[in-house]
């Protein structure tokens, strides 16, 4: 008997540490977390396709795409990015009281990174869906864009996973 209560609040105090850990990242990382590129502004996603497009040597077809493609990503996206948002907020609520809740605080966590997976799952599409799109030119160097956006600041804009 002894062995299962601290087993639980071993495990519970791990949840805790884990969702403190969370807690004390540096502003807007769980903003980021969720997607970078749907949370850009009208003005920065423009100079952002107009680089590609340039860099890329995109055809106007081709830049339509990229912002239709866009577009529908930033309307699917907003919802799921506000809810995580509250998610987050929540969770902070949780860890700020006298006594956090351990299986709360799990739910709470659990429910956030659901929310995130199915964020990145929007932004694999879209990336997809863009990819195919290029010449096989365009490709490799879209691709070499990518990996070296992921090198400096992870995938999805934020600290990797």
């Amino acid at each position: 008997m002894n062995k299962k209560i601290l087993a639980s609040a071993f495990a519970a105090a791990l949840l805790i540490a884990a969702a403190l850990v969370l807690h004390a990242q540096e502003p807007g990382f769980h903003h980021h977390m969720g997607m970078h590129a749907a949370g850009m502004s009208d003005e920065m996603m423009q100079r952002h396709l107009d680089f590609l497009a340039k860099a890329l040597n995109l055809t106007a077809d081709q830049k339509a795409t990229a912002q239709k493609l866009h577009a529908e990503l930033a309307a699917k996206a907003k919802p799921l990015m506000d809810q995580q948002h509250q998610q987050w907020e929540q969770l902070h609520t949780l860890l700020d009281s006298d006594n956090p809740d351990a299986t709360e605080v799990g739910q709470q966590m659990i429910a956030a990174h659901a929310t995130g997976r199915q964020l990145k799952a929007l932004h694999e599409d879209f990336m997809t869906r863009f990819s195919a799109v290029l010449t096989p030119d365009q490709l490799t160097k879209f691709n070499q864009f990518k990996e070296m956006h992921e090198r400096e600041h992870g995938p999805f804009g934020g600290p990797e996973d």
